[in-house]
Formats: structure tokens, sequence, C-alpha cells
């Protein structure tokens, strides 16, 4: 071989390379895309029931609304870091950190729930059944490598809607509740 066909070959490798390097970083994953449109629809769902919940609820229903806050900002940084091609396992780690907190949190949720008078509005028991279905639909989504490590609480089995899908949901169970705004 000659050394400018050696070079053109080489020219034309580190081209393809670095397209498909660049390429590669770019592309996000699209159950970061799904689960962030989940944990984004959801929040003001949740935080919907706060002035309307048994008061000692209130403190749970705000962690998870903080919960859902976490996870979608944890999500938005690990999207951002794929763009840049800057992405690391520990930006994985911090995702599965801040769902198992959303999750534990919500669990207290739906135990305290139970026990409270609350339980008997049906408008609120379908608002805390849409959490519960988020939960798991975003557990659903995780990587099969992050979700074994997560806590198998007992949640709805995923339907994994997407986040507008939550809040047609949503508007269709508040109907003609003057308690509720329309999302």
């Amino acid at each position: 071989m000659q050394r400018r066909d050696f070079l053109k070959t080489a020219g034309v490798g580190t081209l393809a390379f670095t397209t498909l390097g660049f390429e590669t970083a770019c592309t996000t994953p699209s159950w970061v895309i799904s689960a962030e449109n989940i944990a984004g629809d959801i929040v003001p769902i949740t935080g919907s029931v706060l002035d309307v919940i048994d008061p000692p609820l209130a403190p749970l229903v705000t962690l998870v609304v903080n919960g859902f806050n976490s996870v979608k900002q944890a999500l938005v940084d690990y999207q951002t870091a794929m763009n840049n091609g800057t992405a690391t396992p520990t930006m994985l780690q911090a995702i599965q950190a801040v769902f198992a907190t959303l999750q534990k949190d919500a669990q207290n949720l739906l135990t305290a729930f139970g026990s409270s008078s609350s339980a008997t509005d049906g408008i609120i028991v379908g608002i805390i059944n849409l959490i519960a279905q988020a939960v798991s639909d975003l557990a659903n989504l995780l990587p099969k490598s992050m979700s074994k490590k997560l806590s198998m609480v007992r949640f709805p089995l995923a339907n994994t809607w997407s986040g507008a899908e939550f809040t047609k949901r949503y508007n269709e169970l508040i109907a003609g509740d003057p308690r509720f705004h329309k999302l």
C-alpha cells in the first residue's frame, strides 16, 4: 500500500469513527425520554391533592412531588450529558437512587392513605392510584440492570402510559369537581 493510499484510508476510517462516536453520544435512550415525560406530567397531578387531602398526609404528598421532581431532574441531567457525550455510570446510579427514594415515599403515602378519611373520596383515591401507576410505569421503563436493584414494592402493573395519558386520565377523573383544575 502506498503512503498516499494509507493516509486516504486512515482519513476515511477516522472520519467514520468520529462520526459514529458523535451519533452515539447524541442518542438519548427512549426510556429516558418516556420517563422524563411521565415524571413531568405527574408532578401537577400529585400536587393537586395537597389542598384537599387529610392534613397529616400533606407532608407525604410533598415528599412524593419532590421525588418525581428529583427523578425528572436526574433524567434531564443524564439526557444533557448523553447529548454532550459526558454521561457516566454515576449518573445512572443517581437516577436509581432518586427513584428508590421516590418508590419508598410513594409506598409510605399509599400505606398512610389507606387508613385516612381521604380514602373514602373516590376522586382522591383515583389520583392516588394514578400516582402509584406512574411509579410502576417509571420502574418498568428503567433498564433491567437498574430496576432489579430496587425494592420490589407492590404497585399496580405497569401500563407504560405516556405522560400525556396520565394527564388525560386525571382530567377525566376530576371532571365536574370544583376542588380540582383541569391540566
